[in-house]
């Protein structure tokens, strides 16, 4: 038989599941509207984010904000979707979740497109009541790129959207 307590665990869980996506969808809008301070408040200060395609990785939250401002500079426009994921709750305040993304960045200054597909391996921590990314793992599937101006473009463009 559920007692009381199982029951109130369990909307405990769903609302801390879901509060996890909504932050997830946070970090993602905040990054495609060049939201700063949105995307800081996502992040702990000692937050990690690791690049597993290109071999980068960013410590810090003020240092993944930097470079994030470098990355989606006014020519720049992104859109992140997300979908297809789990989260795990994994201990107290604690979670893991796997996203798939899809991602497409346009580069108006360089005249360079990139069109990705990619997994995020998050972990997460509730602080005060609310959930912050501790680490990001980024692992791109498949990506493609399209440049429109010259090769010295093209090496620029990739620069952007490859961290």
């Amino acid at each position: 038989m559920t007692t009381l307590e199982d029951l109130e665990r369990r909307v405990g869980d769903l609302e801390d599941i879901r509060a996890i996506e909504r932050l997830q969808a946070e970090y993602w809008d905040a990054l495609d509207a060049k939201d700063w301070e949105g995307l800081r408040a996502c992040l702990v200060e000692d937050f990690v984010f690791v690049n597993n395609t290109t071999g980068g990785r960013y410590e810090g939250r003020e240092g993944m904000i930097a470079t994030m401002q470098a990355k989606f500079s006014d020519g720049v426009t992104s859109s992140h979707h997300g979908h297809h994921h789990w989260i795990d709750l994994i201990g107290d305040g604690t979670a893991v979740s796997h996203w798939a993304l899809q991602d497409d960045l346009y580069d108006a200054g360089h005249g360079g497109e990139f069109v990705g597909r990619a997994h995020y391996d998050n972990a997460y921590v509730k602080i005060d009541g609310q959930w912050r990314f501790t680490k990001m793992s980024l692992t791109y599937l498949r990506g493609e790129a399209s440049i429109r101006k010259s090769s010295e473009d093209c090496a620029n463009a990739y620069k952007v959207f490859m961290m």
